[in-house]
């Protein structure tokens, strides 16, 4: 399921490779590379974060997979059909996937149609936190079924646009292994998967590795590495001295990285570039909910005239970002480009707080209300760009009379509190599925057990997401996603920052690399399978 995935801002694109103080020997059968934090769970029913995602997609196999041009291809279903049924006097939409018979976990038992069943129930269970796989089935998938061994049926109580592709990496979990678990959440096989793809989990030590090795058994083609470590590296520094001294097999570059880094000859020697826009937006998420400092939307739109998103764009991140407007990806169908990014404007920031209620009535040059200063707390990530962003934002509220500190957190802690809602703001990163679905984030029936964190609610904004669901006609969907981002650019429950474009330098022994816009290296068929290494010059 190409859900959404949150991380830290900036790590999206800053994965890099390698670890150690001295060059690693040349190895054409190992894979190094990067998790740029531990992921939180190895469930890919409860997984939520990007980091999880990546390893995942090693170790498992979905139902079906996408290809470079985003369209839905066989994986572990081998082919698939909709058909009209009467079921119980209803009228339903059902998708029957035909399953290959030659598909095995990795402890050699079967994976069978009754494992998708049990993974559907687990995910629908809300103590076992599918918070971003849950909106794809709720309220539009009736049942689910297993006729035999190998045919899986999903039954839609009406049809429902993203249906299809929302079974893009859903990856199954063994249903012999974790029906035997007393609690879900608390399996140690969440910490040590057994999957059913290319890749056989091996290790997982945290904050140091993860190692998988090559599937001897698997149905497809055999990978070209014998070999993959996830290194884990949280340091942005640390990754980059060890870009430098050559312990990588690719790294994404920050824009002031590859600036400061291109021309050096070791670079020159080693590594060619490629490059790409990420299905990814920068972000800061305000708490909306009664009472908070945020429940205003005037005072959101005073801090997105405070972020001086162009001159970061600009001074920080050379050009290389693209502003936005709103909560899809520039450039694409449901992207509003008739709605312009909000300028730089501390007076009318200033001007909007002061419509608001907040206004310096003891003259100590912070802003008050109620007899309460306007202070607050921003969460971010352990990263360079996060801090610059947030820093920049800092200084300029400052310049009007507001107070914010900066709260840097260590993934699971800012995980947790995100899961919570317990934040005034957050800075973050959304990687979005393939099919731009709102729905997910913003509809106020995901604020309980849902990603919309922000506890934003718009009786408007639900039913268009609910309609954009079922709207056939490409154009009609269309305008009414461009009414969403209309509606959201102008109550600013987050402050939409930048789509990312990553720099990726490829060592120029590995070869058959790929990009396309908006997917990650690990999101399409054939993608990494088609990688290999050369001997080293």
């Amino acid at each position: 399921m190409k859900s959404l995935r949150y991380v830290y801002l900036g790590l999206i694109v800053f994965f890099t490779i390698g670890c150690g103080s001295t060059e690693l020997p040349y190895d054409p059968k190992t894979l190094y590379l990067h998790l740029p934090s531990n992921p939180t769970i190895l469930n890919p029913v409860s997984s939520v974060d990007l980091y999880a995602s990546v390893v995942e997609y090693k170790v498992f196999d979905s139902l079906i997979e996408l290809d470079s041009n985003m369209q839905p291809v066989p994986c572990v279903a081998k082919s698939w059909e909709w058909t009209r049924e009467m079921v119980n006097g209803t009228n339903m939409y059902v998708l029957t996937f035909h399953l290959r018979d030659d598909v095995y976990w990795h402890d050699g038992v079967k994976n069978t149609a009754h494992d998708f069943v049990y993974t559907f129930e687990m995910i629908m269970k809300p103590e076992n936190m599918a918070q971003n796989k849950i909106p794809s089935f709720e309220n539009l998938v009736v049942k689910v079924d297993a006729p035999d061994d190998f045919t899986f049926r999903v039954y839609y109580n009406r049809l429902h646009i993203p249906a299809l592709i929302s079974w893009d990496g859903l990856f199954p979990i063994p249903k012999h292994i974790y029906e035997k678990e007393p609690v879900f959440l608390d399996s140690p096989y969440n910490r040590a998967p057994v999957g059913n793809g290319e890749y056989v989990f091996v290790e997982w030590k945290p904050a140091i590795s993860i190692t998988m090795v090559k599937n001897t058994n698997y149905w497809r083609e055999q990978p070209q590495f014998d070999k993959i470590v996830y290194r884990i590296i949280s340091d942005d520094n640390a990754a980059l001295a060890a870009f430098k001294k050559g312990l990588l097999d690719y790294k994404t570059l920050r824009p002031e990285e590859f600036e400061n880094e291109k021309n050096k000859q070791y670079f020159t020697n080693n590594y060619y570039v490629l490059y790409s826009q990420l299905r990814s937006f920068y972000h800061i998420t305000w708490n909306c909910k009664e009472d908070s400092l945020f429940e205003d939307k005037l005072v959101r739109l005073a801090m997105t005239y405070a972020s001086d998103r162009y001159s970061l764009n600009e001074n920080y991140f050379h050009g290389k970002m693209t502003v936005i407007s709103g909560p899809f990806i520039y450039g694409e169908w449901a992207y509003n480009k008739s709605i312009e990014p909000l300028p730089f404007n501390l007076e009318k920031s200033k001007q909007l707080l002061a419509q608001a209620g907040w206004k310096d009535s003891d003259s100590n040059g912070i802003l008050d209300k109620d007899g309460k200063e306007f202070k607050f707390e921003l969460l971010l990530g352990q990263t360079l760009s996060g801090e610059a962003i947030a820093q920049n934002l800092k200084e300029n509220l400052a310049k009007i009379g507001v107070i914010m500190e900066m709260r840097v957190l260590e993934w699971s802690a800012f995980d947790g509190r995100l899961k919570e809602h317990s934040f005034e703001g957050a800075l973050f990163a959304w990687s979005t599925g393939t099919d731009p679905d709102p729905f997910d984030l913003w509809h106020s029936s995901q604020i309980k057990n849902g990603v919309n964190y922000s506890e934003y609610a718009n009786p408007e904004i639900d039913k268009l997401c609910e309609m954009g669901r079922m709207e056939l006609n490409p154009e009609k969907r269309a305008e009414l996603y461009h009414k969403v981002h209309k509606i959201l650019a102008e109550d600013q429950p987050m402050t939409f920052l930048f789509v990312p474009n990553a720099i990726i330098a490829v060592k120029k022994e590995l070869q058959g690399v790929k990009v396309y816009p908006g997917l990650n290296f690990h999101e399409y068929y054939p993608g990494f399978l088609e990688w290999y290494k050369i001997e080293k010059k």
